[in-house]
């Protein structure tokens, strides 16, 4: 996404893209980034395949079974001395889950729709200056 220009705003489910190239605007798109929408479904489609062919090749049905299971991982060699000084062992520590916790979101972190309450509490302090120049 960066590659094609995203500035990773992160306001996407608002139809507020910052680079205009994901919007469901049909005036935007047509006048901006008509190419990029494609681009950007193609690489996802890209990653969502090799995905599959690697978790295939693990034996692993569902992405959320990889979620904090480091029996796939290995350390490998540093090709440096410093490297080599590195200690990455607590990153291959298989996570547990806190009592009544999952490893992983299972809860809606937006909501549909995002009211403004911090942009409106930011012009009304604002404006006061803007308007005295």
């Amino acid at each position: 996404m960066v590659a094609l220009g995203c500035k990773y705003s992160r306001i996407y489910h608002l139809n507020n893209c910052a680079t205009v190239f994901v919007t469901q605007n049909e005036d935007l798109r047509r006048n901006h980034y008509h190419y990029l929408p494609e681009c950007v479904r193609n690489y996802f489609l890209f990653i969502a395949q090799k995905c599959r062919e690697i978790m295939v090749q693990l034996g692993v049905t569902q992405l959320v079974d990889l979620i904090g299971c480091t029996d796939f991982l290995r350390k490998s060699e540093g090709m440096t001395t410093q490297q080599n000084k590195l200690d990455l062992s607590l990153f291959l520590v298989t996570a547990h889950p806190y009592l009544g916790q999952s490893l992983y979101c299972t809860e809606n972190r937006n909501s549909p729709l995002v009211r403004g309450f911090m942009n409106n509490r930011l012009n009304k302090q604002v404006i006061p200056y803007v308007d005295t120049k």
